[in-house]
């Protein structure tokens, strides 16, 4: 099994908002820690933000002297609410309370404890639709350190889709998948979208001269051939096995999710960063456009 991997961390953090989604990550992060056995903490961040007066600094403290008896009650409850969903396996699992700005009190916790994996719920308890920009979890995706394993309550007999730009992210997230493929005996799909398509890159440079011609059919066969064989390669490198697909859609995302759907995969798996920062600053990355669109749960594999 390759090491530093999803499968094999000593350290995994999972976020509650003490929601249904929360307790499916919950259960899931448990069990990865049984399965590797890491060390699992518990975080719940209570969304709030401690008043500060320059001019009357002794009006701060009645506040902070409250958030410091509030802090005591809640991971007592926060205790007793993983008590309930994990029965005799709450003894292992610490738990951890913050205060502040959701997703910033989660990825702190998981830098300062090291964890090589931060689990959290697609949707948390305001069921807000998953087509929000800026949920906690694209967040956490978008900042954290470490693999990010993004849960949805749906069948995990489903194949696993693996996504690549051939990056070396991609090529770490395929890595991953193949030891998930093989720890679960389950159907391994890879995946590349070639971007040779003029729409995307130069659509908005019309106005500053000619777009340069599509590539014949010819050429874009020839391509995805090549494609095909380095995703092969790829594979047999790994020791693994699993069908190849390149699609030729352009747009990396909306393809992964897109063949996830067809396939009714369990998990897709995703490098969080690809080769074009200045692309992932205007657009958001390929990772987050998988999490937020995605019906299964998501990987996002950091290099």
């Amino acid at each position: 099994m390759h090491k530093d991997t999803a499968l094999t961390p000593s350290r995994i953090v999972v976020a509650t908002d003490l929601s249904a989604a929360a307790d499916d990550a919950l259960r899931v992060a448990h069990a990865r820690a049984i399965a590797s056995g890491a060390k699992l903490a518990v975080v719940h961040v209570v969304p709030h933000r401690l008043g500060f007066h320059p001019l009357f600094p002794q009006l701060s403290q009645p506040e902070a002297e409250a958030m410091v008896a509030a802090e005591g009650q809640a991971a007592q409850q926060v205790s007793q609410h993983v008590e309930a969903v994990l029965g005799s396996g709450a003894e292992a699992v610490d738990v951890h309370v913050d205060f502040g700005e959701p997703y910033v009190g989660v990825l702190r916790l998981a830098e300062r404890l090291e964890a090589q994996l931060l689990v959290v719920g697609a949707r948390g308890a305001s069921d807000v639709p998953r087509m929000l920009f800026g949920s906690v979890a694209e967040r956490i995706v978008r900042h954290a350190h470490c693999q990010v394993l993004v849960t949805r309550s749906n069948s995990t007999d489903g194949p696993i889709v693996a996504a690549t730009d051939l990056s070396d992210p991609g090529a770490k997230a395929v890595a991953i998948a193949v030891d998930e493929a093989k720890h679960r005996s389950a159907r391994l799909l890879l995946v590349h979208d070639l971007d040779i398509w003029p729409g995307g890159v130069f659509l908005g440079l019309g106005p500053l001269g000619p777009v340069p011609p599509a590539p014949d059919i010819e050429t874009m066969h020839r391509v995805q051939q090549a494609a095909e064989e380095m995703l092969r390669s790829l594979l047999e490198g790994l020791d693994g096995q699993g069908e190849v697909r390149v699609t030729t859609e352009g747009r990396a995302g909306a393809a992964i999710v897109r063949l996830a759907d067809e396939v009714g995969a369990s998990l897709v798996i995703v490098g969080a960063h690809g080769r074009s920062g200045l692309a992932r600053l205007a657009l958001g990355s390929v990772a987050e456009w998988v999490v937020r669109h995605a019906h299964c749960s998501v990987l996002a594999v950091r290099h």
